[in-house]
């Protein structure tokens, strides 16, 4: 899914809710879904603003914590991994 503009975000917005425009009537003049102009309203509802969601994007880690801080120990006694027993 593409990343709208805040300009796109704010157009959206203001048809809607300023202008009183439909949501489909708003989503053939912006040339964006009918889903796009519904989600933008929804979230700018719920929010109150149109900014990024803040925070991490992606998958989560496949490390935790504790076994990154391991890793870290290990690589400040020898910088090769292949030294250290990896069942430890």
């Amino acid at each position: 899914m593409p990343i709208l503009s805040l300009d796109l975000k704010q157009r959206i917005i203001d048809c809607v809710l300023n202008q009183g425009l439909s949501q489909a009537a708003t989503a053939r003049r912006l040339m964006v879904s009918d889903s796009t102009v519904s989600r933008i309203i929804l979230d700018y509802k719920e929010r109150g603003t149109l900014e990024p969601r803040q925070g991490r994007r992606g998958p989560k880690p496949l490390l935790k914590e504790e076994h990154l801080e391991w890793i870290r120990l290990r690589m400040k006694d020898s910088p090769f991994l292949s030294d250290v027993p990896l069942d430890q």
